[in-house]
This record gives structure tokens, sequence and C-alpha cells, in this order.
């Protein structure tokens, strides 16, 4: 994981073999990128049993790529960011959703809050998850979403056609 500039990076591993609940709360959290110039990216990891297991919030431009997540609730959730963040080539499985897109913060507070846009969502695999991709934007996006997805595979995504039912 590396970090960009302004980024506050955080990383709660669980080492060894967990019960059967979520290890922790949030495997990798990227919060408060405010530049996309030299944005953090979260590369090659494993990561099992979190109830995030990787998660970025208000992260302009990050890059997450070429990872695994197992067993988690939320696979990969992208909250309030925009500015060209990439989600590339990440496989998520027995998860409830695997690749989550929100526009508002978690505990749903009256409080202001940037939109989850123009994120390029490409060759994720999620099949095998309870929701494989969930977009809650609106735009002119891929099926009136606000970021673009492209060649994911999966069983299911809301809105239907986001990520194409895998053959």
């Amino acid at each position: 994981v590396s970090s960009g500039p302004d980024a506050i990076p955080t990383i709660l591993g669980t080492a060894g073999e967990q019960p059967e609940t979520a290890g922790q709360l949030i495997g990798i959290l990227v919060v408060d990128q405010k530049h996309a110039d030299g944005a953090s990216t979260v590369r090659e990891n494993i990561l099992r049993r979190n109830t995030f297991a990787i998660m970025a919030s208000d992260a302009a431009g990050i890059r997450v790529v070429d990872n695994q997540v197992n067993q988690a609730l939320f696979g990969i959730s992208i909250f309030d960011t925009e500015d060209g963040a990439l989600v590339r080539d990440n496989r998520v499985l027995s998860s409830m959703i695997g690749i989550w897109a929100a526009n508002e913060p978690i505990d749903s507070s009256p409080q202001p809050y940037y939109v989850t846009k123009d994120v390029l969502f490409r060759g994720n695999d999620t099949n095998g998850n309870g929701t494989s991709c969930e977009d809650e934007t609106s735009g002119s996006g891929t099926e009136g979403t606000a970021n673009t997805w492209v060649d994911n595979l999966a069983l299911s995504s809301d809105p239907s056609g986001i990520c194409p039912t895998a053959s």
C-alpha cells in the first residue's frame, strides 16, 4: 500500500486463523486524499474475514488494483471519491457485496458529503458474492450511475447491467 502526499492510510491486518465472524472491522482504509496527483495505491493484497476489506473514503484518484478479498461483508467499498479513481483486476469472493460505490456516509447522517463519481471499475471478478456489484450513484455513467463499469465478471448487480452476468 503506497500513500499519496495527503492521504491517511490505515492498515488493520488479520493474522492467523480467525473465527467464522469478521476478524477486523476494516482491512485497509485510505481516507481524506484531496488530490489525484500522487494518489494512493492499494495493490496485490490478500484480505480475509473483514467487515470492510478495502475501503476508500474521500480518496481522490486512488488505485485499487490486483487485490484478493475473501469472506468480507463488503469486499471493496468506495465512498465519496472522484477524480479518476480506478478499481481494476481485483477478485472478491464469498462476500455480501463484492464491490460497492456509495454516495453517502455509512451512518446516513445529514452532514454534507461528496458523491462517488468518475470512478472506473474494470476487469474485476466478483462472482460468488451475495450482490456482485452495487452502485448507489446516479449520473451519465454505466446504466445511469455516476461511474464507469467495464468488463467485470459477476453473478448479479444493482443496478442491473453494471456488471453483466458471467457466462
